[in-house]
């Protein structure tokens, strides 16, 4: 049942993201797709396999489950996210947006643990909320530098986001 529900959201990010308006360039969206499957794939490979911070289920739906969160998920939730952060002004709304994603992605991870799909070991949950808020600004910082580079460049218009 739990790989009925993940595979749907995923489905559903997918489509509205798709069909979505966007106001970043196709550049900008490629940067961060790549950044975001970087650096959450990495993380995910540090924590769980390097580390063994948290435990999979050896089942094989957990483990597909699992995948479906750490390769689709998650990073369709983060994209999403950024993307309609350039629809906003004002950095209070845009850090507000941010604290929701990481508290969406932090009730994920923790219905995770609550279905027994993953287990922590030596793991603390306000752990995975500071990796998360981490890479959520890290990722925001790359693409407001790549987006200056794109206006140096004259590849976009200098607009005021």
């Amino acid at each position: 049942m739990a790989l009925n529900t993940y595979i749907f959201i995923s489905i559903i990010c997918v489509i509205v993201f798709a069909l979505s308006k966007k106001k970043a360039h196709e550049f900008e969206l490629l940067l961060i797709i790549l950044l975001i499957e970087f650096l959450f794939l990495t993380y995910f490979a540090i924590i769980s396999t390097n580390y063994s911070y948290i435990k999979i289920s050896t089942k094989a739906q957990d483990y597909v489950t699992y995948q479906i969160f750490e390769i689709v998920l998650l990073p369709m939730l983060v994209l999403l996210t950024i993307s309609y952060t350039s629809f906003l002004k004002s950095a209070f709304a845009k850090c507000l947006l941010g604290l929701t994603l990481v508290g969406v992605l932090c009730s994920i991870e923790y219905s995770l643990l609550r279905l027994i799909i993953i287990e922590y070991k030596g793991w603390h949950f306000f752990y995975s909320i500071t990796a998360y808020s981490l890479i959520f600004i890290l990722i925001q910082t790359a693409k407001h530098w790549f987006r200056k580079i794109l206006i140096n460049e004259g590849m976009i218009k200098h607009d005021s986001s």
